[in-house]
């Protein structure tokens, strides 16, 4: 018998066992429903202590040596954490900087290899005015609201525009279509840059 109920509870061991059957019995029925019992408020009888349960030390070991040694593999292999799904250090905000930064230093190294050894071996010496390169663009694609306003500079806002509607498109794997069916405002003219001579 718990020290807290010693005081409060003058009777035999009989007695105290059938006692917390009951309430071991009134809590599951309470508390062990699903989904329905979340909202349930939980009572203690008086004089008891509600104490959280507490990791013991050994546990909390392994447990940290286990995340140790996927960060060592992840550095390892050149993978950043939240790829192998280790998402403690990784926040909102900084989780598509990590993909950028993970396309930038792991992958593109081994794509303008792969990229050398393909010019070496699959183009011939007369033909130097092809050369394999691959596009990585889809990779370190930030979020929409980023890319259209990126667009929407190349496309000539408050500045010459130095893309066409079917590039961009092209980037989004959107494919071709009449320029006419695009949505224009009305009070949007088609401005164009004449270079000072």
């Amino acid at each position: 018998m718990p020290e807290e109920m010693q005081g409060m509870m003058s009777s035999t061991d009989e007695e105290a066992t059938e006692f917390m059957e009951g309430m071991r019995d009134s809590f599951k029925q309470l508390y062990q429903n699903g989904p329905d019992s979340w909202h349930e408020m939980m009572f203690l009888e008086p004089g008891w202590e509600f104490e959280q349960f507490k990791m013991n030390l050994k546990t909390a070991q392994i447990i940290e040596i286990r995340k140790m040694g996927i960060a060592d593999i992840a550095r390892l292999m050149g993978v950043p954490l939240h790829k192998v799904m280790e998402l403690e250090t990784a926040t909102k905000d900084n989780i598509e900087q990590q993909g950028i930064e993970y396309v930038q230093d792991g992958v593109m190294p081994i794509t303008v290899n792969i990229e050398h050894e393909y010019d070496d071996k699959l183009i011939t010496l007369d033909d130097n005015d092809r050369f394999f390169k691959f596009n990585l663009d889809g990779l370190m694609r930030s979020d929409i609201k980023s890319r259209y306003e990126a667009y929407s500079i190349a496309l000539g806002k408050n500045a010459p525009g130095f893309m066409a509607p079917e590039e961009i498109r092209d980037l989004e794997d959107l494919g071709d279509i009449e320029k006419d069916k695009l949505f224009k405002p009305d009070n949007m003219n088609k401005q164009t840059f004449q270079p000072e001579k």
